[in-house]
């Protein structure tokens, strides 16, 4: 894990429809809530080309380092 981030579990809500991006070729903005109660925002995602293992839906717990 890179330093200054933490590996935090996200229960995801919102993830947008992909959009072409030129800087990341193409993203998802996803959004969901951590334990206690805080909104965060994952942008960008490159979803499309996670790794199978690692891809989620709505309504999933997650770990992610933010």
């Amino acid at each position: 894990m890179q330093s200054g981030f933490e590996l935090t579990k996200v229960f995801i809500t919102v993830m947008t429809y992909p959009s072409p991006s030129k800087k990341y070729q193409e993203t998802v903005c996803i959004a969901g809530i951590i334990e206690g109660g805080k909104w965060v925002r994952l942008y960008p995602v490159d979803y499309r080309y996670l790794p199978q293992d690692k891809k989620f839906r709505k309504w999933q717990w997650i770990k992610v380092a933010i």
